[in-house]
């Protein structure tokens, strides 16, 4: 888990999530390594200070630049007191600017919408104190790029831009390293114990920050997208590869050993000799590291395991906690003599004692049980750890053990479920949990709780205190404001900050059933292949989202458009432009064949009400434009891409290029969502007639375009007696005829 930071108090302990809590799994944390990576901001010019001409940065989680990315400067603060953005800024008041704003008094999310709406292109942060970037996340749902910079560089390039405004930055994606110390525990990394039963976890860490990976280049909507396929990476998802991988490799060399003794390789062999979080000279606790820094060298090594690997005494309450049992592999050749001495960490004596401590094992056998207990009388409240060392096992090996004295005092609270949430007006949403723990990260029960809502809606139903687990959770109707609304949980006599549950209410995406159309005819129904229409509210997060790539994703803001036909076929949407009112997508070319289709638009994780589509293989129309004077134009091109306009006719015998749509099946079909190819080309199927004036003109090619998306062309020479002046233009494939369209021809 990523949750080490997620508390009221910092390092928060007990945050290992589902399913890191099995006991048999392991789980592994995150440490750093001995370089960070990090994106830039560059300012250009002579006046320029040197620490503004690149500032290290950091990008988002939301929609990365294509190359480096140029645009003026604009301060939020010449717009808005703070400079937070946490309110509306105004339409267009950042338009196509990098909006400066600082970290703090709302969520990310909130400032990059009200950014948005606001015409920016892209969203500059600076931390309010601070001065190393970090990966800001949540912002996935969002159309504009993100990055984040420092507190000093963001006040020093705020002072340099209000004598020069409008200077522009360019925010740089390449990646530069920088040294910085290795084999410390990660902040954001998931401490111990479990929540069920106080169990040691994590057992082992390896490097989860600044990694340096592979990574997809195709959608920049996408997760991790970087233009070079390479980006730079963090959280403990990436660190448990490096252990699976580990154990890849012990199970090469011993193909017969089970699960247990695969899992003690890789732990029991963990080098222990790491930092803490916020103090690096400080040995890392057990809580913090499990056994320690994977070492693979010593995990393909052993020929000694352990069963459990790591030993888990739980809470020490009224009872004294069960013996545990350890059972020793001997895989190798050889016989073993162990001996096991207890090494207690932070502690001049402990309560753990080994029995037997030394033992023989041959080679190819197991040991009887290796009783370890806990002995004498409870200890003072505490975290109590350390390592059983065996020696004679041919290469350092330890079972970290754990185990834990209440003391009942709330010390924290950690948020568990809906901390921040998407919702719509009037939903009844839940539940918001949270759990209170006390210093130590054993669960307080009996905690009463006051639920309310702080802005708007109500709470519904509410658990009154925390439970055996130290859960308290309410239930709650989202009231009928925009934007973000706070419910409240305050710990009574605890001693506490309150936390704060914050959602983002949105628009219920709906779609307009009268207005969903066929993007060029306009007609009620649409044929695979071709783009649709749909026109509604609530259809996207914020401002506009136009595709950025030659391909179309399936997802721009987080709108995405599902299809589907009942028993046979599901397949989303590819999406062209998305804004709150109008939703252009490309109809999977699957549902060829098919009489309807259901359909529904999904913003942000929410759902509009679904809709029934009609579909036919062939709904011929031209695609047409409104000139600067409101007048609809035909979309044609001569003369070597020049566009018919009236002032620039068409002239009698020269081949003309109509765009249209729902032209029908084509042979080698691209996948949807992907350009035609020129060779071989993509010919429309079915018989294709066009006439100007009422006269038969003669189809050059009728196909998609290559190099573009689910765009038909056909290329029409102009009949030489074709009537001058405005006439109409009609397309007929397989029977089927458009409406027509006006062409000036002179």
């Amino acid at each position: 888990g990523n949750e080490g930071e997620d508390g009221l108090v910092i390092p928060t302990f007990a945050t290992i999530s589902s399913p890191g809590t099995v006991q048999n799994a392991i789980t592994v944390g995150a440490i750093t390594n001995s370089r960070a990576l990090y994106q830039g901001v560059r300012v250009e010019g002579a006046d320029v200070p040197e620490r503004l001409r690149r500032m290290r940065a950091l990008l988002a989680n939301g929609p990365r630049p294509i190359g480096n990315f140029r645009a003026p400067l604009r301060d939020v603060a010449a717009l808005s007191d703070d400079g937070r953005a946490c309110q509306p800024l105004g339409r267009d008041t950042l338009s196509g600017a990098i909006a400066i704003v600082r970290q703090g008094g709302c969520r990310f999310l909130t400032k990059v919408e009200n950014t948005q709406k606001a015409g920016a292109a892209a969203v500059l942060f600076y931390r309010s104190e601070g001065e190393t970037p970090f990966p800001i996340s949540g912002l996935q749902d969002t159309i504009i790029p993100s990055i984040l910079i420092g507190a000093g560089d963001g006040q020093a390039l705020r002072d340099f831009i209000a004598s020069r405004p409008n200077r522009e930055a360019t925010i740089d994606t390449a990646l530069q390293p920088v040294n910085r110390d290795a084999d410390i525990i990660t902040a954001f990394s998931s401490l111990g114990p479990s929540l069920v039963n106080a169990q040691l976890k994590p057992e082992i860490v390896a490097p989860g920050i600044n990694l340096y990976a592979a990574t997809q280049r195709y959608d920049p909507n996408g997760d991790m997208y970087d233009e070079s396929g390479y980006t730079v990476t963090q959280g403990t998802s990436f660190a448990v590869p490096y252990v699976a991988g580990a154990v890849a490799l012990v199970k090469q060399r011993n193909p017969t050993w089970n699960a247990a003794q695969l899992k003690s390789a890789v732990v029991n062999t963990a080098n222990s000799d790491l930092g803490d979080t916020d103090d690096p000279n400080k040995l890392a606790s057990v809580i913090a590291a499990g056994a320690g820094k994977l070492d693979v060298e010593q995990a393909v090594k052993t020929a000694v395991g352990a069963d459990p690997a790591a030993v888990s005494f739980g809470a020490w309450g009224s009872a004294t906690p069960r013996s545990v049992g350890v059972v020793f592999y001997n895989g190798g050749t050889a016989p073993v003599g162990l001996t096991i001495r207890v090494r207690p960490r932070g502690a001049t004596s402990s309560p753990v004692s080994v029995s037997p401590s030394s033992f023989n094992l041959n080679a190819g056998s197991r040991s009887n049980a290796v009783t370890v207990s806990l002995t004498g009388t409870r200890p003072a409240a505490g975290v109590y750890e350390g390592f059983l060392e065996v020696e004679g096992a041919g290469v350092p090996f330890a079972i970290p053990y754990l185990f834990v004295v209440p003391n009942g005092v709330p010390h924290n609270a950690v948020p568990l479920r809906s901390y921040d949430f998407e919702s719509y007006p009037g939903e009844e949403y839940g539940p918001l949990s949270f759990k209170v723990i006390d210093r130590f990260g054993l669960p307080v029960s009996g905690v009463q709780v006051n639920w309310t809502a702080r802005t708007s809606g109500a709470v519904l139903q509410t658990s009154g205190r925390t439970d055996d687990y130290g859960i308290a959770e309410a239930f709650v109707r989202v009231g009928e404001q925009l934007g973000e609304q706070v419910f409240r949980a305050e710990l009574v006599g605890a001693g506490l900050e309150p936390l704060d549950f914050i959602g983002v209410v949105r628009l219920l995406p709906v779609i307009d059933g009268q207005r969903v159309v066929d993007a060029a005819s306009g007609q009620p129904r649409v044929a695979p292949g071709s783009y649709l229409s749909i026109f509604g509210r609530g259809l996207a997060t914020a401002g506009l989202g136009v595709v950025r790539t030659p391909y179309l994703p399936v997802s721009i803001g987080g709108t995405s458009v599902s299809f589907f036909v009942r028993d046979r076929i599901w397949s989303p949407g590819t999406l062209h432009f998305v804004s709150d009112g109008q939703v252009n997508v490309q109809v999977p070319w699957e549902l060829q064949g098919q009489a309807t289709a259901t359909m529904w638009v999904t913003v942000a994780g929410i759902s509009s009400a679904n809709y029934t589509l009609t579909l036919q293989d062939i709904v011929p129309g031209f695609f047409e434009y409104f000139d600067a004077a409101g007048n609809r134009q035909l979309l044609v091109a001569a003369r070597g891409a020049d566009v018919i306009t009236m002032a620039n006719p068409a002239r009698r015998g020269e081949t003309l290029v109509f765009y249209a749509n729902g032209v029908g099946p084509v042979s080698n079909p691209p996948k949807s969502g992907e350009v035609a190819l020129p060779d071989p080309l993509s010919r429309v199927q079915n018989s294709v007639e066009v006439t100007i004036g009422g006269r038969p003109a003669r189809v050059e090619f009728q196909g998609l375009t290559p190099g573009v998306v689910a765009l038909y062309q056909i290329n029409v020479r102009i009949p030489d007696d074709a009537p001058q002046g405005i006439q109409p233009v009609v397309l007929r494939v397989a029977g089927v005829e458009s409406k027509s369209a006006n062409l000036p021809v002179q």
